[in-house]
């Protein structure tokens, strides 16, 4: 993609974009056009740990159901924990994990707000919503508004369990390490008045039928990170621009390849080339049964991803991806990685 950026300096926007027919490359290109240049972008924080983990790009089949990582030596699985029982019942509840773009974003929100805060309580509100509307996404009320889905990822997001398990280099040994990221959840029930609106109840008319029962949502009013993870975000933080993220807003697969190429290049000395087989593994969240539809799936996600980091010196080829040495996306100092609980 730096053909893009170079063509942007030297012959400007409008002469570059009639270079490119289709409407993915020339989306590519008013992206990069609007990223460059740009003074002092504002700055997002995300956990290092996380820019190399991806989450489920979809909706689980069920409420159950585990998802396993692997890179190299290092396993996560992602377990979702219950919320309760079901109403009237014994039968325990879960939300299921997170997934999708929202809930990224949203782990973007909890971190950079915790960061600058420097807080471990974050509020779900106001703040979130102004936050969501700089990315130029609509807030919007309903059982298939904005809000609904952003509060059903932050639930998720809430009653998520981490399992780290690193095996030794010569594979005969390994650590097994639970994290979670939220200590608690503040939750407050509403009515959902979209269907029914306020009834008046006559106590005495026994002709009169009786009222439409209203669905009741749990809402997520407060999150509270756990005091091991907060500590260890303030020393592991990776900067990440927010004007990039609002162009990458709509899709996980892009959100992963920016955040994971705004981790890695910071630490790439040398030329590295990563094969497709790996990086299958690695953002798949295991084996795919055909790479042929993995390929092009991340190729165009890195496209999408490398056109808002001007700075990033990657290329893409037939064998895999090579990373160059290249400057983070946001200039900041940063600290060396530790394992989440040593010391």
């Amino acid at each position: 993609m730096a053909e893009i950026h170079d063509l942007i300096g030297r012959i400007g926007r409008e002469q570059t974009l009639q270079l490119f027919d289709g409407d993915d490359d020339r989306r590519r290109v008013e992206w990069a056009a609007s990223v460059m240049g740009v003074e002092n972008p504002k700055r997002w924080y995300l956990h290092a740990g996380l820019c190399m983990v991806a989450l489920p790009h979809s909706k689980p089949k069920t409420a159950t159901a585990e998802h396993v990582l692997k890179n190299g030596r290092f396993t996560l699985i992602l377990r979702p924990a219950p919320i309760g029982t079901k109403e009237g019942t014994n039968e325990v509840e879960y939300s299921g994990l997170p997934y999708g773009p929202k809930a990224r974003l949203i782990l973007m929100y909890m971190q950079t707000y915790a960061y600058r805060h420097r807080t471990r309580r974050v509020v779900l509100g106001d703040s979130m919503s102004e936050w969501f509307r700089r990315l130029g996404l609509q807030v919007t009320g309903g059982g298939k508004g904005t809000i609904n889905a952003v509060q059903e990822q932050a639930q998720r997001i809430a009653r998520c369990a981490f399992t780290f398990i690193e095996e030794s280099a010569n594979g005969k040994a390994s650590r097994v390490r639970d994290q979670n990221l939220v200590q608690g959840l503040e939750l407050f029930a509403q009515d959902d008045d979209e269907d029914t609106g306020p009834q008046q109840i006559p106590l005495f008319d026994g002709d009169a039928p009786p009222p439409k029962r209203r669905r009741k949502f749990n809402w997520v009013r407060e999150i509270e990170l756990t005091a091991e993870f907060y500590e260890h975000l303030l020393d592991n933080k990776v900067l990440l621009r927010e004007d990039a993220i609002g162009k990458l807003k709509g899709s996980s697969w892009a959100l992963d390849a920016y955040t994971w190429l705004a981790y890695r290049l910071r630490s790439v000395d040398k030329p590295t080339k990563l094969r497709w087989s790996l990086l299958q593994e690695q953002f798949g969240g295991g084996p795919i049964s055909n790479p042929r539809m993995f390929r092009p799936m991340l190729t165009s996600a890195l496209k999408d991803a490398l056109a808002v980091y001007p700075e990033a010196d990657v290329s893409i080829d037939e064998e895999g991806v090579t990373l160059r040495p290249s400057p983070p996306p946001v200039t900041a100092d940063f600290h060396v990685v530790k394992a989440i609980g040593s010391r």
